[in-house]
């Protein structure tokens, strides 16, 4: 059973991934980096709680806020199901399938079995076009798009609890009539998450949280029980986890310079050279956070935070720039 005419999409980003396999079905053709935008995926999140070996630090905004900004922002309608019952979210997708309908899953990565790295990652999309007596047939930001995973397995992977879990999420998207317009769309996402990203509810949020880490990673180096294990993963989270690169800062900078095309407005242009810029500052914290946790040498992490500060700078000129566009 496959949904007929379902097509790959590939990107870097497992949840643009998912919502851009899912619209191009619908006949919304976008790249990923103009659905990261749409999307108000620009981010960051510095959090801590009692207990923690090392904080959670994030680059984008929150789990499932991606696929619903897009399709809010675009103007179309996004439905969702959730069910604690195994046998109910199943019959859920199977009935989707039968109509000819792909789905959205949330799930949890490290139990799909062909990650290289898996994480144990509770929020982690795919979108699912298919499955037969044995195997799923997915969409994931992996070479290609398409992947094949047990039923076992994607059944373990929706089961599986943590944080940032859901209980079985399903998505589907509604047949696009009467969308909004791109420019509006563009304009309408962008206002939104430079407000969020510059007037945060929470100062680990946003540009105040870049600034926090800024100070609070030098102190975490110190009393970090494995220097290697925890800045060595988080550089490793900040160019290969599904970002992009550059903390999801390249594929905004790509957003900036595709609307700028499209719309033509000087401010996107003057937001994309800040994005270049932004961009190459994130790829070197995460490289001195790196060499840092290698060497055990805290002058790399020392640097890194100086390089923070600057960033928080210039993404707030940058966010600044766009807020009456």
């Amino acid at each position: 059973m496959q949904v007929e005419g379902f097509e790959s999409y590939e990107g870097v980003h497992c949840e643009t991934v998912a919502a851009g396999a899912l619209l191009q079905h619908r006949g919304i053709k976008l790249s990923e980096p103009m659905l990261f935008g749409i999307g108000e995926g620009l981010g960051y999140i510095f959090w801590r709680i009692p207990g923690m070996k090392f904080p959670f630090i994030g680059g984008r905004n929150r789990p499932d806020a991606l696929l619903g900004s897009i399709c809010r922002n675009l103007g179309i309608k996004l439905e969702s199901t959730q069910t604690k019952s195994v046998k109910k979210a199943w019959q859920t997708v199977v009935n989707y399938l039968e109509k000819g309908i792909p789905v959205g899953l949330k799930l949890n990565s490290e139990h799909l079995g062909y990650l290289d790295t898996p994480l144990h990652l509770g929020c982690h999309y795919v979108a699912m076009y298919g499955c037969d007596e044995s195997d799923a047939y997915l969409i994931d930001a992996v070479p290609g798009g398409r992947v094949t995973v047990s039923l076992e397995n994607l059944a373990r992977a929706r089961a599986a609890r943590g944080s940032m879990s859901s209980n079985h999420r399903t998505v589907v998207l509604e047949a696009a009539c009467g969308g909004h317009a791109l420019d509006k769309s563009v304009r309408a996402a962008i206002k939104a998450n430079a407000e969020f990203h510059l007037h945060p509810p929470d100062r680990s949020i946003g540009v105040e949280g870049i600034r926090k880490t800024a100070y609070e990673l030098k102190r975490w180096f110190g009393r970090s029980e494995d220097v290697a294990r925890d800045f060595c993963g988080l550089a490793k989270i900040m160019e290969e986890g599904g970002t992009g690169g550059a903390f999801f800062r390249n594929l905004y900078r790509d957003f900036l310079k595709e609307s700028f095309e499209a719309l033509g407005h000087p401010a996107l242009e003057r937001a994309h050279q800040f994005f270049i810029e932004i961009a190459e500052k994130w790829s070197r914290v995460s490289s001195l956070l790196d060499t840092g946790g290698a060497t055990g040498e805290s002058r790399h992490v020392d640097e890194a935070c100086a390089i923070l500060k600057m960033i928080a700078a210039q993404e707030e000129a940058a966010m600044k720039g766009l807020q009456d566009l």
